[in-house]
């Protein structure tokens, strides 16, 4: 009778958890649109993306002694040309008046001031960038120019206490269950006044893939150490609809 007890409680719990884990999809995404006076002056837009070449792993266990982390290379997935080329297209099929500025930023270069080595938690800010933004549009003026650029944020798949930044994997272990995998994006949206780099409107996203889930993949064997070019490929699909999605919908809510 003790053992039927304990099998109800386990089934029970294993049920309480995924209903609570998987009951976010998408959370604490917020935005500030811009005022119809400011849109009105707005004319040329320049645009430029530092979601970056980063892809986060982030393993969190049972207690802080099993979690674990690790980054890959996703040069090859051109998320910061892709993100540039997708906002102008949505700016352009929200405005005639939008006129799209070239502008000659070297991505590099700013993210290098954007991230500096061994930074947490503050890089997130564009005031570290702004004097090299400024010095571009003072040779290619624009009204503004928006940025899309990678943020950090509270986990928001299963409400843990770790932060996350950019996008990336998230894999959730807990005692008599299954992992959890699930692909995520953290990002700003920001349009800054092309001469004073203030904020006109912005929009934060928290934002998680409706894809993977509960899972049989090992984080040791299957990610951290033998990550294949399938999986691989099947994280890039899954964030770049994130992305999109978000940034499609973001605009819409900047007023863009």
């Amino acid at each position: 009778m003790a053992e039927v007890i304990f099998s109800l409680r386990k089934l029970k719990m294993r049920k309480s958890i995924y209903l609570f884990l998987f009951g976010l999809i998408v959370a604490g995404c917020s935005a500030t649109p811009i005022k119809p006076e400011q849109k009105a002056g707005l004319h040329s837009i320049a645009v430029v993306s530092l979601m970056g070449n980063d892809l986060e792993f982030t393993k969190v266990g049972f207690t802080v002694f099993n979690n674990d982390s690790f980054v890959r290379d996703t040069s090859s997935w051109n998320i910061d040309s892709n993100v540039e080329k997708l906002t102008k297209e949505q700016l352009q099929k929200s405005s005639s008046d939008f006129k799209i500025i070239e502008v000659p930023f070297d991505r590099a270069e700013l993210t290098k001031i954007y991230k500096p080595a061994g930074s947490w938690g503050e890089y997130a800010s564009l005031d570290r960038i702004k004097p090299e933004l400024k010095k571009k549009l003072d040779q290619t003026p624009a009204d503004a120019v928006l940025v899309v650029h990678r943020q950090n944020g509270q986990d928001p798949i299963a409400m843990t206490n770790v932060h996350l930044q950019g996008y990336g994997v998230f894999y959730r272990t807990l005692p008599l269950v299954d992992p959890l995998v699930k692909p995520y994006a953290i990002f700003s949206i920001v349009l800054l006044d092309g001469k004073t780099l203030k904020p006109i409107a912005t929009k934060y996203v928290r934002g998680v893939s409706v894809e993977f889930g509960k899972t049989k993949i090992s984080w040791d064997d299957e990610l951290k150490n033998h990550l294949s070019d399938e999986l691989f490929s099947r994280f890039e699909s899954s964030i770049n609809v994130v992305i999109k999605g978000n940034v499609e919908s973001g605009l819409k809510e900047m007023g863009l």
